[in-house]
């Protein structure tokens, strides 16, 4: 069967199954760009060497031949199992030099937290934004699709649409909590719906929230606050399992990559 017309099937596959935005468009550009690149136009004439090949050749960081490579097994993982055929075709990733990825500091976060304040809407909005991800280490897809409704400051609860079609009820810290009071006190007339929206009340995207996070910080974004919220939780000395459930991680290998950022002596007892 023609590669182009499995791709539009799994992208409707992965659309009813209500991945995110971001997934399913790095599936469509990924998947799209590999079946115009390859040597081959139907599935059945695809092998591990013509994949192997096509990833080797890509001019990429090894980061980024990975999720290539991810995309494409997903790919014909799901062709697999939807057409019940036998296809045994195993890549492994490349190999990948550990790296620590940048990790705000206290110091930092301090300083961030306190850029914003509540005198108007959008410095308030701001500041319980950042307040989200510092607390609950929120991806920001996450953050974007939050509404009033999944607030409950009297249960000291809310709750996360997490990546995978996921509904997640998280603590909400005191300094979160606090934040999120002032704002939806003074602000949450304004809302409706949606716990986030632009100054015209539209739906934030991504490329707005990185640009409010630079306005602080250079090197901060959603990520390194997600990265900064997971490295405290260990440094506390909280169980891996439980830190791995509270981020949503897919694997607990992923939450223990994130002690590469822990020394002994931060650990508290």
């Amino acid at each position: 069967m023609k590669l182009e017309l499995l791709l539009n099937e799994f992208i409707a596959e992965c659309e009813y199954k209500q991945l995110s935005k971001i997934t399913i468009r790095n599936y469509n550009r990924i998947l799209g760009e590999f079946i115009r690149d390859v040597e081959a136009e139907n599935m059945e004439q695809l092998n591990k060497h013509i994949i192997k090949d096509y990833i080797n050749n890509l001019p990429l960081a090894t980061s980024s031949k990975n999720q290539y490579l991810r995309c494409i097994m997903a790919f014909l993982h799901w062709y697999v199992d939807e057409y019940e055929v036998n296809m045994n075709i195993k890549v492994k990733r490349l190999k990948e030099a550990r790296q620590i990825k940048y990790t705000p500091t206290d110091d930092e976060v301090s300083e961030i937290l306190s850029f914003y304040n509540n005198k108007t809407y959008m410095s308030s909005r701001n500041k319980t934004i950042i307040s989200c991800f510092t607390f609950l280490g929120l991806r920001a897809t996450e953050l974007i699709e939050l509404k009033v409704n999944d607030v409950s400051l009297d249960d000291n609860v809310i709750t996360i649409h997490r990546k995978g079609n996921v509904y997640q009820e998280l603590p909400t810290p005191k300094q979160l909590k606090l934040q999120l009071t002032k704002y939806l006190n003074r602000y949450g007339d304004k809302l409706d719906g949606l716990l986030f929206v632009s100054k015209n009340g539209n739906e934030l995207t991504i490329p707005n929230i990185h640009y409010m996070l630079k306005k602080c910080n250079d090197n901060i974004s959603p990520h390194s606050l997600r990265r900064y919220c997971c490295t405290k939780m260990l440094k506390d000395g909280i169980p891996i399992v439980m830190v791995s459930r509270f981020m949503n991680h897919s694997s607990i290998e992923i939450t223990n990559s994130y002690y590469a950022n822990v020394k002994a002596t931060d650990i508290k007892f």
